[in-house]
């Protein structure tokens, strides 16, 4: 679960191929993707956003501008590499 002062932005189940969203706007998520290779300590890819697959879900742009890259499986966020802060 990903939060922004306190409100639901969005969910990354546990093994990371579905992305839920909650309320909120683009601008309210731009924030919070910039978490989400912190999430995890090898490659998270997501597979679908919403019940869509992630290539063509709204929110994909905003993926790929917060580091994600397009995969066949979906937009893979690869791990930070060690001493990169986040």
């Amino acid at each position: 679960m990903v939060s922004v002062d306190g409100l639901p932005v969005f969910w990354v189940e546990p093994r990371a191929r579905r992305l839920t969203t909650f309320a909120g706007t683009l601008a309210a998520h731009a924030p919070a993707l910039r978490s989400v290779p912190a999430l995890t300590r090898r490659a998270l890819t997501i597979e679908q956003i919403d019940g869509a697959a992630a290539h063509g879900a709204p929110l994909a742009a905003a993926l790929r501008a917060a580091g994600a890259r397009a995969d066949y499986r979906g937009l893979v966020f690869d791990p930070p590499l060690r001493g990169d802060a986040v």
